[in-house]
């Protein structure tokens, strides 16, 4: 019979104990920024820098309460390049795309259940122009 392999076991690291020390507060800005943009997701962070998800919130709120107390000195602290900016952008753009599409969808579904309603029951549902608004 085959031996079944062991599995590996993940050593600890001291991430745990003095996460702040492990990554430079420079990379710590960047990766809080890229999460807090929209950039990368919270668990792709985590999974691209390798480090805990306590962690992760951990230096969010350090840099939250860092903004509150000096916010000009957060804003200058990490300024995006290019790359970083336009695939920002390209990122926004593909999502206001797909909401436009979305509501532009909705709005032809309800006009149809509009007209097929008008016809099958033989009323007026849409609004007629320069009416005036009902006392009641």
């Amino acid at each position: 019979m085959k031996e079944k392999p062991a599995k590996k076991i993940a050593p600890t690291s001291p991430v745990q104990s003095k996460p702040w020390e492990r990554i430079s507060p420079k990379l710590q800005a960047k990766i809080v920024e890229e999460v807090a943009s929209g950039l990368i997701g919270h668990r792709a962070a985590v999974r691209k820098y390798g480090v805990s998800r306590t962690v992760l919130a951990l230096w969010k709120e350090k840099a939250k309460l860092e903004k509150l107390i000096d916010p000009k000195r957060v804003e200058n602290s990490y300024i995006m390049d290019e790359t970083v900016a336009s695939t920002a952008l390209i990122k926004k753009v593909h999502d206001l795309t797909s909401a436009l599409e979305q509501s532009q969808l909705k709005i032809l579904a309800l006009e149809t259940m509009i007209s097929i309603a008008e016809k099958e029951y033989s009323i007026k549902i849409r609004k007629k122009r320069g009416t005036k608004p009902s006392i009641e």
